[in-house]
């Protein structure tokens, strides 16, 4: 371990669903990790679930930041307005993209770090 190297570079979403296909000769639970960010997960993995999902299981699961919670609800460093403003467009954006990942064969797990 000590040789590797942190790099960060984009999942190749493709290449992710091919390997599960072709290494797994049974159904298999295949597990996602992702931040529901609607821009990387329509780009990386949503297009590919309908064909994970008709193999394997597929289940999605990401860590909500307890912050769109509380800034939602009103509390924290920004102005109130603003912060329930933030909040819900996270959480909404974060329902949306769940939704999709359902719709496309994921079972999502959405929760918050505890």
């Amino acid at each position: 371990m000590a040789a590797i190297e942190p790099e960060l570079v984009e999942t190749d979403a493709a290449a992710l669903a091919s390997a599960a296909l072709t290494t797994a000769r049974h159904r298999s639970l295949v597990v996602l990790l992702t931040d529901l960010n609607p821009a990387a997960v329509d780009e990386g993995p949503a297009p590919r679930l309908p064909l994970l999902a008709a193999r394997n299981q597929v289940l999605v699961a990401a860590v909500a930041d307890p912050a769109l919670a509380e800034m939602a609800a009103g509390r924290g460093d920004a102005q109130p307005g603003v912060r329930r403003g933030r909040g819900g467009t996270g959480r909404s954006a974060r329902q949306r993209v769940s939704a999709l990942l359902q719709r496309r064969g994921a079972q999502v797990v959405d929760a918050p770090p505890g």
